[in-house]
C-alpha cells in the first residue's frame, strides 16, 4: 500500500470512529455553516483573504481528490482496511469483486451507496458553506444569493435522499477555488501575484472547463443507462434529472466566467 492511500484510509478510519458512517448530514451541514459563519465574523477579511472560504475550498477540494484516490485504490484491487461502506443489497447478485471492476459512476448508478464515509460527508460540508453564502448574501449581493441557493438546493437534495456521494467527484471543482480564495492576498510580491493569477487561470480551465464537465457527463451517461433496469430503486430518475440540470447550470456559469 502506498503512503497516500494509507494516510487516507487512516483518515477514513478516524471519521468512522467519530460516527461519520451514520451521522446526520443535516447536522454536519448546519454545524459547518455555524462554524464558517463564526469564522467569518471573527477572522473576516484579513490580508485580502476570506479565510473561511479558503478553508472550505481546501477541505472539500482536497477531500474530493482524496476520494478519487481511494476509488483508484479500490478499483486496483487493493486492501481497503474495512473502510468500504458499499451496500450490495441494492443490486442483486453483485459482489465486492464485481464492484471493483466498475467505475464510481457505475457503482452510484447501481445504487450501491458511498465507497467510504469520506465520500458521504464531503457534500454536506459544501451544503453548510452554501447556507453560509445564503445568509451572507444579504450583505454581499444577489450573485452570492443565486450561487448559494443553487448550491444548497443541489447538495441538500442529494444529502436528503441519502445519495450525497453521487456529487462528491464534482466537488473537485473546488481545487481551483483554493487558488481563487488565496489569489487576493496582499502579502504577495508583484511577481508572485502574477504567478498566482496565471495558476488560477490554468487551474480554472483544466478543472472546471475540461475535467469536471467530463465527470458530470460520465455520471449522467451511467445513470441514463441504468434507469428502468431491475436495480432496486434509489430515485435514479429524479437523480438523473437533477444531475443534468445541475451540470448545465454550473458548467454554463463556468463557461460564462471563463
Amino acid at each position: 500500500m502506498t503512503r497516500s492511500p494509507a494516510r487516507l484510509l487512516a483518515l477514513v478510519a478516524l471519521l468512522d470512529n467519530l460516527g461519520a458512517r451514520s451521522v446526520s448530514l443535516r447536522l454536519v451541514a448546519f454545524t459547518t455553516a455555524a462554524f464558517l459563519l463564526g469564522m467569518r465574523r471573527t477572522a473576516g477579511l484579513k490580508a485580502g483573504i476570506e479565510w473561511h472560504a479558503l478553508l472550505h475550498a481546501l477541505v472539500v477540494g482536497l477531500g474530493a481528490l482524496g476520494c478519487l484516490a481511494l476509488e483508484r485504490h479500490f478499483e486496483g484491487g487493493e486492501d481497503m482496511g474495512g473502510a468500504i461502506t458499499l451496500d450490495y443489497s441494492r443490486a442483486r447478485g453483485l459482489t465486492e469483486e464485481d464492484a471493483r471492476g466498475m467505475s464510481e459512476f457505475h457503482r452510484s448508478a447501481l445504487c450501491l451507496g458511498p465507497l467510504t464515509s469520506l465520500h458521504r460527508i464531503i457534500p454536506a460540508l459544501t451544503l453548510g458553506y452554501s447556507i453560509c453564502d445564503v445568509l451572507d448574501s444579504f450583505k454581499l449581493g444577489p450573485a452570492f444569493l443565486m450561487h448559494g441557493v443553487a448550491t444548497s438546493t443541489v447538495m441538500g437534495f442529494f444529502c436528503e435522499i441519502g445519495s450525497s456521494h453521487v456529487v462528491t467527484s464534482m466537488l473537485l471543482m473546488e481545487l481551483s477555488t483554493i487558488i481563487l480564495a488565496a489569489m487576493r492576498g496582499t502579502f504577495y510580491s508583484p511577481g508572485v501575484q502574477v504567478a498566482v493569477q496565471l495558476l488560477f487561470v490554468v487551474s480554472f480551465f483544466v478543472v472546471r472547463i475540461l475535467w469536471v464537465p467530463r465527470i458530470w457527463w460520465n455520471i449522467a451517461i451511467e445513470m441514463n443507462k441504468t434507469r428502468g433496469s431491475d436495480v432496486d430503486s434509489c430515485s435514479l430518475n429524479v437523480m438523473f434529472a437533477v444531475i443534468v440540470v445541475f451540470g448545465v447550470f454550473f458548467h454554463s456559469l463556468n463557461a460564462y466566467c471563463k
